[in-house]
């Protein structure tokens, strides 16, 4: 069984992390998260040719992050955070990803 993390007031730490600057969507639940570490609103994703939702432009998660860690320099897709990060895995980029989702052909015993 997992281990359950407490709630934390707006800025505290809980479990090793701080809960901040984090958006919900829609009916998503708040899980865990105290109601000062997040904000409900639409993050404006479009899900492009690769099936993968990723930011848009005016998406109100670009440039919205609070950790300005330098150990995270790319985002999931392998581009570049920046100095200015974006909420999420995902950093805003109008260029194609260096990096693209597995598919079943990657893995396993048949992969090329």
């Amino acid at each position: 069984m997992g281990r359950k993390v407490p709630r934390s007031t707006p800025g505290q730490q809980s479990a090793g992390f701080t809960w901040q600057g984090n958006i919900l969507w829609g009916a998503a639940a708040d899980g865990n998260i105290p109601s000062g570490g997040y904000r409900r609103v639409d993050p404006l994703l479009r899900q492009e040719s690769d099936g993968v939702f990723r930011l848009s432009a005016g998406s109100p998660a670009i440039g919205a992050a609070t950790l300005k860690s330098t150990s995270v320099a790319e985002d999931i897709d392998g581009q570049p955070r920046g100095s200015v990060r974006d909420v999420g895995a995902d950093q805003y980029a109008t260029s194609a990803p260096v990096r693209r989702p597995l598919v079943a052909g990657d893995v396993g015993m048949n992969a090329s």
